[in-house]
């Protein structure tokens, strides 16, 4: 039998991959036609990035084994390997051939082409955390991240609905569908307004930003990089926010908006919405520390957000 295990190859997965298989195989550009030919059972491994994310490379090479894996990495290199990984998979999984045969699947919570299914941790009073990989978190582990040090902080239970890559609009609906309750705690990170959820049956869903154009070569064929940038997106988001605020109030939950500054920056009409407003607060510092990727806020600057969220959270709640 020979199994393939989709994630991503960093130095843990691989010495995981060697534990099952002494001879276990990373395929990538430059032996994914050869290798299977040379090594006829065992462990294979592979990543979207290391076959210049070529949906079309990595299905063939799907249909060459007996069962296929899906490993998620301890931390993604970075929104869009994590984004597009999920997005083949769920491709994959709609193929008659393929169907049942993925095993782990659904580890990242990844639905169909819908939204991520997060359920409350308790029945009391607890924290639910929205926003983009500055909340979900990349570069840092689960217990690093500024929401379960401020879980901890409150005392309470925490659900977070917070993903990589995804904007403003898709966060609202994520909240609007989860299971919060009265006395709850909902803290929403307000990321760039540049950002869009769209589905397309070559990519599944897909959190479009700038990053994305880089990354995914020819995919402005798919998507105008012009509509980013349109005013009718940010109206979008600002009715979006405005929902989330009226459906918290109503059902008497506690809520709390911030925005991590001159890193996330918004757009002038977002920010001009967003000033002033009782619940709303602009974290003024840069980042102290980087996360493994280089590229996110790492420990010590989730401690400040932690510290930043929970001090407003209290002021707010002393002035009602």
């Amino acid at each position: 039998m020979r199994t393939l295990y989709i994630g991503e190859t960093n130095p843990e997965d691989t010495n995981h991959y060697y534990t099952l298989d002494k001879s276990a195989c990373n395929l990538y550009t430059g032996n994914y036609k050869t290798a299977p030919e040379e090594k006829s059972t065992g462990v294979f491994y592979t990543g979207l990035s290391e076959l210049k994310n070529d949906y079309t490379i990595l299905l063939k090479i799907c249909m060459l084994f007996d069962k296929i894996i899906y490993r998620s990495p301890a931390v993604w290199t970075n929104d869009l390997a994590k984004q597009m990984t999920n997005s083949f998979l769920i491709m994959l999984s709609r193929q008659q051939k393929f169907d049942g045969w993925i095993e782990d699947f659904n580890v990242d919570g990844v639905n169909n082409f819908a939204f991520q299914n997060v359920s409350r941790e308790t029945q009391n009073p607890q924290l639910w955390v929205a926003g983009c990989s500055w909340s979900s978190a990349d570069g840092v582990n689960k217990q690093q991240r500024w929401g379960d040090l401020l879980a901890n902080r409150l005392n309470m239970a925490v659900s977070t609905l917070a993903e990589s890559g995804s904007g403003i609009s898709y966060q609202a609906k994520q909240t609007l569908s989860a299971d919060i309750r009265e006395n709850d705690i909902v803290i929403f990170q307000l990321t760039t307004s540049h950002r869009e959820t769209i589905f397309r049956s070559k990519y599944g869903l897909v959190h479009v930003n700038p990053s994305t154009f880089e990354k995914v070569p020819g995919f402005y064929k798919e998507y105008s990089p012009n509509r980013l940038d349109e005013l009718t997106l940010t109206i979008n988001q600002i009715t979006d926010i405005q929902n989330v605020v009226n459906f918290l109030q109503k059902i008497k939950a506690k809520f709390l908006f911030w925005n991590p500054g001159a890193i996330l920056p918004m757009n002038y009409v977002l920010e001009s919405f967003m000033a002033g407003k009782d619940y709303f607060y602009l974290y003024p510092d840069s980042m102290i520390d980087l996360g493994t990727d280089n590229d996110h806020p790492g420990p010590k600057t989730h401690k400040q957000y932690a510290d930043f969220v929970f001090e407003k959270f209290k002021q707010q709640e002393e002035q009602t």
